[in-house]
């Protein structure tokens, strides 16, 4: 066996050595506790209790069972889109801060647009 051989087996023994092992420090008693409720009921009570606001989520996300509603129409944010690539706002991927004058066109530009007008009807 060459020195190099040699030295990598020494390595990888000494690696093997230093591993441990997870045990965990509890024992598992609750999986052995008889079930006294059938698992309808459980069911039917988890459902009774989600409907009297009883459970907590937590850090869980929870899907509520209806549409979205938009602030803006369709008419409005291209409106406002328009009228922000009119000032040079819209330019790639840059992180654009807009004075308090042009959020006011921006605004502006959006209630046009939801009215049917646009920037040439109005000048």
């Amino acid at each position: 066996m060459t020195k190099f051989n040699a030295i990598v087996v020494a390595l990888a023994a000494a690696a093997g050595l230093g591993t441990a092992v997870a045990q965990e420090a509890t024992p598992d008693t609750w999986t052995q506790a008889p079930s006294v409720a059938s698992r309808a009921d459980v069911k039917s009570q988890a459902v009774a209790a989600v409907r009297a606001g009883q459970v907590q989520y937590g850090e869980v996300t929870r899907f509520v069972d209806q549409a979205a509603t938009a602030s803006k129409t369709r008419a409005q944010v291209a409106a406002e889109a328009r009228e922000a690539i009119r000032l040079g706002s819209l330019s790639g991927e840059t992180n654009v801060v807009f004075t308090p004058a042009q959020l006011e066109q921006l605004r502006i530009a959006g209630e046009r647009g939801a009215a049917g007008m646009s920037l040439a009807s109005v000048r």
